[in-house]
């Protein structure tokens, strides 16, 4: 069974797009950890990753979810849609939750906008390509059951 790849991160320096894919991922000094560990370096949860010569983060800057390039990869390579099976991780919450913004002020507004922006942006791009895409199989859809943490070390429990 053949399998595409598909990793997108963004040069903290100068906000440059880097595409990798199963043909260029293991090239010369591009390796398959590096471009995974950036591409979880999502920003403000996780500092960027100092990889390929300079520091990366998350490729959802640029593009939120590019389902889209994946699935013309694997249509490129000669699979019928039937065949192509997509699995997604999303950064948001798979429902948007409800609060009281009573007393939010500029900067927890701000955080507000960006979660509501980044939920219906991440939904927009997997409902567009789920309608563009008639019959390929999206398997799993992962998405975090709450808010991400936002520390400085957001993994790390608080007791």
């Amino acid at each position: 069974m053949k399998r595409a790849l598909n990793i997108g991160i963004v040069d903290v320096l100068d906000g440059s797009y880097k595409d990798f894919t199963d043909k260029n991922v293991t090239l010369g000094e591009t390796s398959l950890v590096d471009a995974m560990y950036a591409s979880m370096s999502f920003p403000g949860f996780f500092p960027p990753a100092d990889v390929f010569g300079s520091s990366f983060f998350d490729g959802s800057a640029v593009w939120d979810i590019d389902i889209f390039s994946a699935i013309n990869k694997c249509t490129d390579m000669g699979f019928a849609n039937e065949d192509i099976i997509v699995d997604v991780i999303m950064t948001s919450a798979a429902n948007l939750k409800d609060v009281q913004a009573e007393d939010y002020k500029s900067i927890s507004m701000l955080f507000r906008y960006l979660e509501i922006s980044s939920f219906y942006n991440s939904m927009d791009g997997l409902l567009r390509a789920k309608f563009a895409y008639d019959g390929v199989d999206f398997r799993y859809v992962i998405t975090p059951s709450g808010s991400i943490p936002s520390s400085r070390n957001p993994m790390v429990s608080k007791v």
